[in-house]
């Protein structure tokens, strides 16, 4: 009987003194959102170029139906965003350092712009001391 008190007693006394977190399984994932000034009826039909660090995405469409390619992976490189009836932006699952996109409509250009300066936010779902470690930042043309 002294032995099980002593056991139940040590054990008690080492989980009091332990120092370590507990880490939670929560993930991220790194994005960015570039989000239009200006909206764009989807009734018209688009091409989006995004040129990233390392990568050229291409996305067409029209409506709530866009396709985009550009990297391999079997995942979707970047989503078109369709709110209202209007094109709004870009959301990428990825942040890259800079970027340029050009968006056209019937072979003209409606959208230039070049931002080689992002800022993000970082992300630590399970606290400081646990990964992962996201990226989240977004930025308005």
């Amino acid at each position: 009987m002294h032995r099980l008190i002593l056991a139940f007693g040590l054990l008690g006394l080492w989980s009091c003194g332990d120092s370590t977190q507990a880490c939670t399984l929560a993930a991220c994932d790194d994005h960015l959102s570039i989000d239009l000034a200006q909206s764009f009826s989807a009734a018209e039909a688009y091409s989006v170029t995004l040129e990233l660090d390392d990568e050229t995405l291409h996305c067409e469409g029209q409506g709530s139906a866009f396709t985009c390619t550009g990297i391999e992976g079997g995942w979707e490189p970047a989503q078109v965003v369709v709110s209202g009836g209007q094109v709004r932006g870009v959301a990428l699952p990825r942040a890259p350092s800079h970027f340029h996109l050009v968006m056209t409509s019937n072979g003209v250009v409606v959208v230039d712009e070049a931002v080689n300066e992002i800022t993000y936010s970082r992300v630590e779902p399970n606290g400081p001391e646990c990964g992962p470690i996201c990226n989240n930042g977004s930025v308005e043309l």
